[in-house]
Order: structure tokens, then sequence, then C-alpha cells
């Protein structure tokens, strides 16, 4: 973990040790914990994407496969061989037919000691078919390059996502622009589609949803998301490497972010995040959508739930303070729903200087946001300190 994480969260500490809500001590504790036992990296290679993916290469490559399509030929026999990598051998011969899949060639390279992300140079397009779409990516950037300013922004909008099926979802048109142009810089042509939905959220509305299957949340795990679940049960923060990317990988990361999931008030900018919290039985909390505020309950569940915040806040809320931007989380209120009790928390930016220091640095794509923004900045004066 960088060490520059433990040095912002000290500073973040100290900012906020007079105020009611401070950034508290054991929050980087668990976010340190999280990091060191999660491996990630912002260059995904070919052989990190989805094994369904089949592989098109273009003639050149032959010349680094044929040594080993050799000895495997020594090894198990020419015919055996052929029988079992048919789309390898076609490839070799330049025969027509089936061609092999990322998970073939996984195999091929165990048998023969074949580095698969050789190929790299010579994939002219992946066609990835995990789901009930068919994909393509054509001509792709490989090895993928998460650490610049539009692999942050992949990552700022899938910030608050259930990434299993790669869909990213939100009202505003013009932030589905953005993220399609945003998918393209990092993974080169891929086939999206987009539809519509009249709920997508916690409220009814037209919802637009830009479908890109199952190669980018592929891409994002090696970045270090845990895809398997909901973020609310996965809890994933920023990835860790963010931190010691430049100031404009580091805003753009933020922006996206803010576009995606924040909100811009008159008084504040603020991101919301719900996790799951374990309180003594003895606490009623209401059902869905009612709920019950933070400071009813009990001084121990409070404490309880103060154990655990959410930690996309917390890696928020430190990359924030490296652009010299201090923020409070707090928890608000709480729910429950199916018999699981789901702490609400918020990360808030509200102090004039901040408030500054965010506009300055961070533009937003979504229009209105960005003009709440502006509008903010100008009167920010009359904001308490």
């Amino acid at each position: 973990m960088p060490h520059s994480i433990q040095d912002l969260a000290s500073g973040l500490a100290k900012e906020t040790s007079i105020r009611e809500h401070r950034f508290l001590p054991g929050w980087v504790v668990q976010l340190s914990k999280r990091y060191n036992e999660r491996p990630e990296n912002p260059t995904v290679h070919l052989c990190d994407l989805t094994e369904n993916s089949i592989v098109y290469l273009r003639s050149e490559g032959r010349s680094v496969v044929e040594p080993c399509w050799e000895r495997l030929g020594v090894l198990k026999g020419k015919r055996w061989a052929w029988y079992n990598y048919r789309g390898i051998a076609n490839y070799l011969t330049g025969a027509s037919g089936k061609v092999a899949r990322l998970k073939k060639w996984k195999d091929f390279a165990k048998l023969t000691g074949f580095d698969v992300n050789m190929l790299e140079p010579f994939v002219s397009s992946l066609r990835t078919s995990d789901g009930p779409y068919i994909r393509t990516l054509r001509n792709p950037k490989l090895p993928l390059n998460l650490a610049t300013p539009a692999g942050a922004r992949l990552i700022g909008y899938y910030g608050d996502s259930n990434n299993r099926n790669g869909a990213f979802t939100n009202k505003d048109s013009a932030l589905h622009e953005d993220f399609r142009k945003t998918v393209t810089k990092v993974f080169g042509d891929l086939t999206m589609s987009e539809t519509v939905s009249n709920r997508g959220g916690f409220k009814d509305g037209r919802y637009i949803r830009s479908n890109v299957g199952k190669i980018v949340p592929a891409a994002l795990t090696v970045a270090g998301f845990d895809n398997t679940r909901d973020q609310k049960q996965a809890n994933n923060p920023l990835p860790s490497w963010i931190f010691d990317c430049n100031h404009l990988i580091r805003s753009e990361c933020l922006s996206a972010l803010w576009d995606a999931e924040g909100s811009v008030n008159y008084r504040d900018l603020k991101i919301g995040q719900a996790i799951p919290v374990v309180l003594y039985p003895e606490e009623t909390i209401p059902v869905w959508p009612s709920n019950k505020a933070f400071r009813r309950i009990s001084l121990d569940d409070q404490s309880c739930v103060l154990e655990h915040p959410p930690l996309l806040l917390i890696s928020a809320a430190l990359l924030l303070y490296s652009l010299g931007i201090v923020s409070r989380i707090m928890p608000t209120k709480l729910s429950s729903s199916q018999g699981e009790i789901t702490a609400y928390w918020q990360l808030r930016v509200q102090r004039d200087q901040s408030i500054k220091a965010f506009h300055s640095q961070i533009r937003l794509r979504s229009e209105h946001k960005q003009k709440a923004l502006d509008s903010m900045a100008g009167v920010s004066s009359h904001l308490p300190l």
C-alpha cells in the first residue's frame, strides 16, 4: 500500500479533529487491510480477460507460436495436437475454420510454456460471448492501461455499481456519451448497445443503460474491484494505485465518481453509500423505505455503525484530500430489508476553501451539476467555515 495513504489519513484526521464528524484512524486501518488482501494492477493483459473470448490474430503472430506448437507435437503427438487444438492449428496453417478461444490458448500455454501475452501485438479483434449478447472488440489496445485519465474515469463511473454485467445506468445522456468514449479510449472499438427502462434506482423515471458486456468488469477485476457482488456487499474502495497517479488522473476519477453518484446542492457536494451492518438485537430498525436517523439509535449501536464505514467513501475522502479538499464522512440513517440492516452514509464537502478547491480542479461532465457547482463556487463565501 502506498505510504501516502497513511499520510493523507493522518492529515485528514487532523483537519477534522475539532469537528463533529471527524475522520477516524480506524478507518484507514480497514482500508489498508483491504488493499493488502486484494491484489490490483492498472495494467490488464490478454490473459486477464474472459476465457470465452475468441481471439482473432494477424498472420505475423505465427512465428511466436510455431516453436511451442512443435514442442506440443513432440510431447503429445501431432495428431493429438491437431485434434485438441484445431483452432490454433488452423491459425498456423492459414486454414479457415473455428478459431481458438482464450481458454484454449491458456491450456496450450500450460502444456508448452507459451506466454499468452506474447499474442497481444497481433490481436486484431476479440469476440466475447459471455452472457446473452456477443460483443466484438476490434483493434484492442493491449495491454489495457487504466492508469490514464480515461482509465481513471472508467474507475469513477464504476465506483458504485454492480459490475457483473458491465452496464452503466444513469438518467443523463451526456454521461452515457462520455462513458462510451471512455470505454473506447481504454479498450478500443467495442460493440456497445443502449437500452432504456422506467426504473434504474430508487425512483421511477427514464433510465438509460449503456451495455458493454463482461470484458469491462473482467478488466476492473484486475484493477482491484470485487465484481462478484453488489457494491453494498462488496464494499469496493477506489484502487490504491490511483493515489500514486498524477493530479489529472486523480481528478478525473473523482469527476466521474461525482458525475455518476454524487450531487451538487446549494450548500454542499455530496456522495451517498450504503453498507450492511450488524446491531444489537434490542435495536428496532424500520423496513425500507422507512428509516431511523443515526442519532436515534443507541450509543452502542452508533459505535457499531462507525466501526464499519463504506470503503468507497473512505478512499474518495482521501483522494479528495490529496487535492487539498477537506470532506466529512458520516452515517445518516438506517433501514432494514429482508432481515438485513443497512446503514446509509454520506461524504460531504462543505467548507468554503474546499468547495473552491473542488471547483478549480474537478470538471464535471454533467451539465446541470457543473452549473450548480459554478453557482456554488460563486456564493461559497456565505457558507460556514
